[in-house]
């Protein structure tokens, strides 16, 4: 019996030993060099400024390739005043992802300023099982929102999901330099910085600004005459803006913008009206204060509804547009678009329909029914090899379309979404935003 007693305290205090030493054993030898073996005693140390910010244990990247992803690394943090780190390995040691990219950038030391403000893009490859994490810290934070981490991901994990890592984590970090200094990852290159004030009012401004370069020049001078027409004419700031659309920013507030930027509308009442034509056939319009005081309510939405006329060009759109502004600031007035007489035309001809449908009903049963072909026999003519007129109507026509999702200009686009956390901390209890997703 004290034999067995004895076996049992060995035993639970061989447990007892194993269990004490297991953190030791694991941060000394399952652990990276860079993590440190007692969490709760680490002091924050900045990272060298000249250290490599491309450490690449999985081996993604050949020389030439880590040479130019440093550059590009480089030239981000000196552009968004944030450190830029990126982090590949082959696992993070059981721990999530999003924990490990955290660990990274904290335990070495990585950020600028009071709130250690940077990213770090983490991707842990191991064969086909990839995974990828991009941890936000500081100030950027309140960039990198959900809808613009999504963006930023489509792009850089359609890259990545097709073993592009170099292009991918390039265009990642211009997308993430245009996030921290203009609010969004994708905007044309007028877009303001971010805390830049308005423009001052600027008489000279374009009528006409062409960003998609398919207006030709002809009609581009057309319209530009006929807004300074209608600007000369009644004292308003008339302008028409072609443009694309861009992912994550609201075609009104795109309008906004561009307007409040070109300086259009005067110094004392902002007399101003900007018609934005997006390439997909949607329009817009910003109005300044003094001409928004001039237009009722009805005027404005009939203004619009001219200009997004089903089928209509950019430029028929605009032309539209300007007619019925002309009309507008002339007489207080917007005529009714096309639209409301054909709709008008339609109601008339169901009501004619239904008064001359009970008038035929008779008349049905007097019509043949169609005769039906079954095969290419029935076609032809008794006793004759003679083929009978034959006029083909088609009563149905069917089009499938597969939907393919937009592709910026410089790369890709994946087809799964990410997980996003707004705030979340690793072991070291730093605060940090991010987003990831298998590829």
């Amino acid at each position: 019996m004290k034999n067995i007693k004895k076996t049992l305290a060995l035993a639970a205090l061989l447990v007892l030993v194993l269990t004490a030493a297991a953190p030791a054993l694991a941060s000394g030898t399952d652990m990276p060099d860079w993590f440190p073996s007692d969490t709760s005693t680490w002091i924050w140390t900045p990272a060298d400024p000249d250290a490599p910010r491309v450490i690449d244990e999985a081996d993604l990247l050949d020389p030439e390739e880590e040479k130019a992803v440093s550059e590009a690394v480089r030239a981000a943090a000196e552009a968004t005043g944030t450190d830029i780190v990126i982090f590949t390995d082959t696992t993070t040691h059981g721990m999530d992802i999003s924990v490990y990219a955290a660990d990274f950038y904290d335990f070495n030391g990585y950020g600028t300023n009071y709130g250690h403000d940077g990213f770090c893009l983490c991707l842990i490859v191991n064969g086909r099982d990839r995974e990828g994490w991009c941890c936000v810290t500081g100030a950027p934070r309140v960039f990198y929102t959900e809808e613009n981490a999504e963006l930023i991901d489509d792009e850089l994990y359609g890259f990545l999901g097709s073993d592009r890592y170099a292009e991918g984590i390039i265009g990642w970090t211009k997308n993430i330099t245009n996030l921290v200094k203009k609010g969004y990852p994708f905007t044309p290159d007028w877009w303001p910085d971010v805390g830049t004030p308005s423009s001052p009012k600027d008489p000279n401004a374009p009528r006409v600004t062409d960003e998609t370069g398919r207006i030709s020049g002809e009609r581009i001078a057309a319209i530009a005459e006929k807004a300074k027409k209608i600007s000369d004419k009644y004292g308003v700031d008339v302008a028409v803006h072609f443009a694309d659309e861009y992912e994550g920013l609201d075609p009104q507030f795109y309008s906004d913008v561009f307007y409040n930027r070109s300086g259009y509308g005067s110094e004392t009442d902002d007399n101003g009206i900007l018609l934005t034509v997006f390439s997909g056939g949607s329009s817009v319009m910003t109005m300044g204060e003094g001409v928004a005081r001039k237009l009722s309510g009805r005027n404005i939405s009939r203004l619009l509804k001219g200009a997004n006329m089903l089928f209509d060009s950019e430029t028929r759109s605009a032309n539209r547009w300007l007619k019925y502004l002309d009309r507008t600031l002339k007489t207080g007035r917007t005529p009714k678009t096309p639209v409301v007489w054909t709709i008008a035309a339609a109601v008339c001809a169901v009501i004619a329909w239904i008064v001359s449908g009970t008038g035929s009903a008779k008349d049905l049963d007097s019509m043949k029914t169609v005769l039906t072909a079954f095969t290419a026999g029935d076609h032809l003519i008794n006793d004759t090899l003679s083929v009978s007129n034959v006029g083909d109507l088609f009563i149905r026509s069917e089009q499938n379309r597969s939907y393919s999702p937009p592709v910026s200009s410089s790369g890709g686009r994946s087809g799964s979404h990410s997980s996003h956390s707004g705030s979340y901390s690793g072991h070291s209890g730093t605060s940090h935003s991010g987003s990831g997703r298998k590829f």
